[in-house]
């Protein structure tokens, strides 16, 4: 057994807490779930932080409307949390999703939408093992999508941000057309699917970085993003 001292070290450890406190999030009050993000972030985007802080509010957010606490579906968490289904079916801006989904995995990605498929949205999927980076381009031009779901990387890629701007700065698109943007998204939706280790798409090495800038994105004051984007955790 760990001596007591040496427990006490790890539970404060910062980046093991963020882990801890992502497994469970979409449970939380709006107010830690702000806060959540915000030092999530502070951590992984620390050199974009320093020189543009952007701190979460608990208005930013939205909580799903079940009346029985947190759905266990993502079927259920999508309908209780957009304002009309109506309008999520009849979505007829190209390039731009009503509600866009950030998940962990493609594979993730594959389990929510065959969730989601008794709706009959027409959903885009934005992952790699699925289609080239060519192929969906081209498929987010020739059509609007009223549902995407998609991962980070590839999300921030289709949106015109390549791996150097993921890290170092904040993503630019006023020079370029990309085939995806938030300029008519109304929520953005972060799965905290919980991998087999126990990570989230926030926490995992491999998505953390990208979620956050995408997060960035979302809620930045730029010109292509629709200012009253909401946030929800699931």
């Amino acid at each position: 057994k760990e001596p007591a001292s040496k427990r006490r070290k790890v539970s404060r450890d910062p980046a093991k807490q963020l882990v801890l406190d992502g497994r469970s999030i979409a449970n939380k009050t709006l107010q830690e779930q702000a806060d959540f993000l915000t030092k999530a972030m502070s951590h992984h985007l620390p050199t974009m932080q320093s020189r543009h802080q952007i701190t979460f509010e608990p208005k930013q957010f939205c909580k799903s409307s079940s009346v029985e606490g947190h759905p266990s579906s993502f079927l259920s968490f999508l309908k209780s949390s957009v304002t009309s289904m109506k309008r999520l079916k009849k979505h007829k801006k190209i390039g731009s999703p009503l509600v866009l989904v950030v998940c962990v995995s493609a594979r993730r990605a594959v389990s929510l939408l065959k969730e989601v498929a008794p709706l009959k949205v027409r959903a885009a999927k934005l992952f790699a093992k699925h289609m080239t980076m060519e192929e969906q381009n081209e498929v987010l031009q020739r059509g609007p999508f009223g549902l995407a779901v998609g991962t980070p990387h590839r999300l921030l890629q289709l949106m015109g941000c390549s791996d150097d701007e993921a890290e170092d700065q904040e993503v630019s698109t006023q020079d370029s057309s990309p085939a995806l943007s938030l300029r008519d998204t109304e929520l953005l939706i972060v799965d905290n699917h919980n991998s087999h280790k126990g990570f989230t798409v926030c926490t995992l090495n491999d998505t953390a970085k990208h979620c956050m800038t995408l997060l960035r994105q979302a809620v930045g004051k730029r010109s292509d993003v629709k200012q009253n984007i909401k946030i929800a955790l699931f």
